[in-house]
């Protein structure tokens, strides 16, 4: 046992304070905005809208505390290689954020959401 503490010692001592990390929790509930389908024409893939194709992104994405998206994760998008888990990254990061005090057990800095959106052209 002497020797764990010593070991334990000798990390906190050369790497700095150990925090216990939180773990991450998915949002449940809330009141959400989202963009209008205005919003989302002006980040609609050019490629994509010169072939006539519509597409489908997933994002896991991370939030303030504040209800803001801090971060997006492209999961999957198709068909692949024309730009809208980008496209969908970018609109959501501008436009999508919940109220934190409607999240059920209160809104954590960290915590995250699935999203799909699939793109349709008209």
């Amino acid at each position: 046992m002497k020797y764990i503490l010593g070991v334990c010692a000798a990390r906190w001592l050369c790497c700095g304070s150990v925090r216990a990390e939180v773990p991450v929790r998915e949002i449940v509930g809330g009141d959400w905005i989202y963009p209008n389908g205005q919003q989302m024409v002006e980040y609609y893939p050019v490629a994509a809208i010169a072939s006539g194709r519509g597409g489908r992104a997933t994002l896991d994405c991370t939030f303030h505390q504040d209800g803001t998206i801090m971060a997006c994760k492209i999961l999957e998008e198709t068909p692949a290689g024309y730009g809208f888990g980008m496209a969908t990254k970018a609109a959501f990061v501008k436009y999508v954020h919940v109220a934190p005090a409607s999240v059920k057990d209160g809104l954590r800095e960290g915590d995250h959401k699935l999203f799909v959106y699939n793109w349709v052209l008209n």
